[in-house]
């Protein structure tokens, strides 16, 4: 909560510096403009800002842990639960509902990368290969959680059952 605190704090901050730079709407879409030379203060608040909005998405993303994930799980499970449901539409929210999911934790592991490798080369310490070590096994558990229920709602009856997906709609009648 504290850090949340901090950011917010550097937000506002930021954005009254950067709105007190200029008179207009003109002035301040100006490029020109954007980065101050006679203000040392100002490229160290948004540093600063920047740095503490990469840390935040990399402790606060709740996607990218493991609950996360089965958290997602669950959700697509209850959706092939539900019968009044046809295959088809079925299928199309599996997609909507774990793509978003990848696309989160994809940033959060790229934020990661970044992050662990500047706090390797400069610590060196084990910690930090635990922490690499944590971000490795729960993306073999993703990926082994995304092809497990990629075979259980769609491959395991595939090729015996292709035209029981599109009887609801009557396709091929």
């Amino acid at each position: 909560m504290q850090m949340f605190q901090t950011w917010s704090t550097l937000v506002v901050k930021w954005a009254t510096e950067e709105l007190d730079r200029g008179e207009s709407d003109s002035v301040l879409e100006d490029p020109n403009n954007w980065n101050d030379k006679d203000d040392p203060y100002h490229g160290m608040t948004t540093t600063v800002f920047l740095q503490l909005t990469m840390d935040l998405l990399y402790k606060c993303n709740y996607f990218a842990t493991v609950e996360g994930l089965l958290i997602n799980k669950m959700l697509v499970d209850t959706i092939f639960l539900a019968a009044f449901l046809p295959k088809a539409i079925r299928a199309v929210l599996f997609f909507i509902v774990t793509m978003p999911m990848g696309f989160f934790t994809l940033i959060d592991d790229v934020d990661a990368g970044v992050l662990l490798f500047q706090r390797l080369k400069v610590h060196e310490d084990i910690f930090d290969m635990g922490l690499i070590t944590g971000k490795v096994t729960r993306f073999g558990f993703q990926i082994y959680l995304w092809f497990y229920m990629l075979w259980d709602h769609f491959l395991r009856d595939f090729d015996s059952n292709i035209g029981d997906w599109f009887d609801d709609w009557n396709f091929f009648s």
